[in-house]
């Protein structure tokens, strides 16, 4: 089935299970050769009228925020891979709610962020006299706070998910995994939301 997917702060990850036919919008501020948000519109309503047959790929070189407040696209499916940790406190919500802006009803977003939980337990039961402590210790630090320059500003847990997810009642967790294998690391969580109708 056809999908137009959002793949935020994408980077070099694609999204996992990606069907054969999709329109997929990688966005994250690293890019160097880029499209501009308007000719994706205008790519986005021709692959429409085609019925969304073929496949296509975009980078757009932009902040997360920005994008989301301006882009008139509605996504069948938003990817979040390693990127929700990043978004301070504060913002969770509007971030949230410019999700919602974004997606069609019955859409989903699939997140993949570090479980807090998981490296609770990892710093609760480490062994500094341990032979392997300084490499687990490198993905321990690294996950719980990252690099001054890109830091991570929100704790993530499954029940964390559903109460920020659910609070205003744009989507619901219809699914949760932790721990999570990606990129080499059990240390993470897994889960997708959907969104509702609107009331």
């Amino acid at each position: 089935m056809s999908q137009a997917v959002l793949n935020i702060a994408a980077g070099k990850l694609f999204p996992e299970n990606l069907p054969s036919n999709f329109f997929l919008v990688n966005l994250d501020k690293m890019y160097y050769s880029i499209t501009h948000p308007r000719e994706v519109e205008t790519e986005f309503e021709e692959w429409t009228k085609k019925r969304r047959s073929g496949s296509q790929t975009f980078y757009i070189q932009s902040d997360c925020f920005e994008f989301l407040s301006k882009i008139t696209i509605c996504f069948d499916k938003i990817i979040i891979y390693r990127f929700l940790e990043h978004v301070k406190r504060a913002d969770l919500l509007y971030f949230i709610y410019l999700l919602s802006t974004t997606i069609h009803a019955g859409g989903q977003v699939e997140v993949i962020v570090p479980d807090y939980k998981i490296l609770a337990k990892r710093i609760l039961e480490e062994n500094v006299n341990d032979r392997d402590f300084d490499r687990q210790d490198i993905i321990t630090t690294t996950e719980l706070v990252n690099e001054p320059d890109c830091p991570h500003s929100s704790i993530w847990t499954e029940e964390r998910a559903k109460y920020y997810f659910e609070y205003e009642r744009r989507f619901k967790v219809i699914n949760s995994v932790t721990p999570y294998h990606f990129d080499g690391r059990s240390i993470y969580l897994k889960f997708i939301v959907e969104r509702l109708d609107e009331e």
